[in-house]
């Protein structure tokens, strides 16, 4: 289950990709931010044991989502530009 999600997460993202050309400013301590949040995530799903157990996904929930809620509301959104995000919100 845990690698369904993950395999469509992957998808959406190149989704987006994919509306992207233009190139944007970020401020390195928000790009800080999702690399890191990202490296958290490689960690738990680099090693299928470590999902394996609903356990060890609630725990990494419960440790992680409001970061993974901040940066997908008020970090990523805030970087696209507004022709991005109209195409976003009109899928």
């Amino acid at each position: 289950m845990v690698m369904l999600i993950w395999k469509a997460v992957t998808l959406h993202l190149r989704k987006i990709g994919k509306l992207m050309s233009d190139k944007v400013e970020v401020k390195a301590d928000e790009l800080k931010r999702v690399f890191l949040l990202m490296e958290e995530i490689h960690d738990l799903f680099h090693q299928e044991d470590n999902y394996k157990g609903s356990e060890i996904v609630e725990k990494f929930a419960n440790a992680h989502y409001s970061e993974i809620r901040d940066i997908y509301y008020d970090v990523l959104w805030d970087m696209l530009p507004n022709d991005v995000q109209e195409k976003l919100e009109d899928r």
